[in-house]
């Protein structure tokens, strides 16, 4: 009994040399490696690279060493006005190149105007208001902008605060996460020095292996609706040539565009306060620097036009009439921004205008394709130069 005893001993205090020793090696990988700073980035693994491919688009993201997707930028500050833009994919150009984001043309047409001005693409595929502001209270103090310009999408931006106003935790649950945070915690340098080998081309977007797994746990149901939709866009998502994200939300929140329409229901007013909560925070992070913010909403299709709507539909989603005349996409933001003291911008009605015969989203992934992120950079050139251009 007591040699079993020792021996149990002796292993435990052997793992624990064992974790304590590649620990160690960890910090000594992150003192000579990365010098101070942040190994994790911004938004991603500093000079990582993506490769972005679906029948609709083939493109790639190349992520800078601080941590997000654009060129080098210098954390010293020269005479050039910089503006940072935080937002979800439609900032970060999914499915187009880094010069055909609405950003960077922004940024180049500012500069043939004559305006010396440097923008920081920030935008993050799958992020949130919640998202927004980790990013604004980590990026303000380092980047130091003068203007902070938050690009909120209509509805899924607001939709997405629904586990927060239930009062749930999004990022609860699985023996896989908590293992990964304990590894995050014990090896951050390793991690963030092999995480970028990790992300190949070809295993950059696992849709096709996310939606079988998805399926796999999905109820009869879940499956019925699948069954349901047409051949095209049943082949799409099970061939992985179409964001299972879409899916997931098309059976189990298919009103998940619709609903936010009804101002006055206590849903949508708890969602508006979650949004509110969290441009609060953006705008915290702002004063002590000095630091403008504008928030500017991102028409989503299926507020825009006819034939996008009817795409949404296809799609397996539930839509209404008024979402192509309405204002409440952009009213719920608007309201959130008066929650927090904080000016809102519209280009809706520029869109609606000028979506007629042209042809603005992917068909089926949705995002803004080139001519998409023209429009809006476009649209959003006048208001940037009369609010915070002014005498610069």
């Amino acid at each position: 009994m007591r040699v079993q005893t020792k021996t149990t001993i002796l292993l435990l205090c052997s793992i624990l040399f064992s974790v304590l020793l590649t620990v160690c090696c960890d910090r000594l990988v992150g003192y000579f490696r990365f010098h101070g700073r942040d190994q994790n980035g911004l938004l991603f693994s500093p000079n990582s690279r993506v490769i972005l491919r679906s029948p609709e688009f083939d493109s790639f993201a190349v992520v800078n060493s601080l941590g997000f997707r654009d060129r080098e930028f210098s954390l010293q500050r020269n005479e050039n006005y910089r503006i940072v833009a935080i937002g979800d994919s439609f900032t970060f150009g999914f499915g187009v190149n880094i010069e055909d984001t609405w950003v960077k043309q922004l940024e180049a047409r500012l500069r043939q105007m004559g305006h010396k001005v440097e923008i920081a693409n920030l935008g993050r595929v799958g992020s949130s208001p919640k998202d927004y502001a980790d990013v604004a209270e980590k990026a303000i103090p380092l980047l130091k902008p003068d203007l902070v310009l938050v690009s909120v999408l209509q509805g899924d931006d607001l939709s997405q605060g629904r586990a927060e106003a239930m009062g749930l935790n999004k990022e609860s649950g699985g023996v896989r996460l908590v293992i990964s945070r304990i590894v995050r915690v014990l090896y951050p340098n390793l991690m963030a020095l092999v995480r970028p080998l990790l992300t190949t081309p070809e295993s950059s977007v696992e849709w096709k292996r996310q939606t079988t797994e998805m399926l796999r746990k999905t109820d009869d149901a879940g499956r019925a609706k699948v069954d349901s939709l047409d051949a095209t866009v049943r082949s799409l998502y099970l061939e992985g040539n179409l964001n299972p994200g879409l899916l997931d939300l098309a059976i189990r929140v298919p009103d998940y565009w619709s609903a936010t329409m009804d101002l006055g229901s206590p849903y949508t007013g708890s969602l508006i306060s979650v949004m509110g909560k969290h441009l609060s925070r953006i705008k915290q992070a702002a004063e002590p620097y000095g630091t403008r913010v504008m928030v500017v909403a991102v028409p989503y299709r299926s507020y825009v036009n006819r034939s996008d709507l009817d795409q949404v539909k296809r799609l397996g989603f539930i839509v209404r009439e008024d979402m192509l005349t309405g204002t409440a996409p952009d009213d719920a933001i608007r309201l959130a921004c008066g929650k927090a003291g904080l000016p809102f911008y519209s280009v809706t009605d520029g869109f609606r205008r000028e979506v007629k015969g042209r042809h603005l989203f992917f068909d089926f992934d949705g995002h803004f394709n080139r001519e998409g992120n023209v429009l809006f950079f476009e649209l959003l050139l006048p208001l940037i130069v009369a609010n915070a251009l002014a005498g610069h």
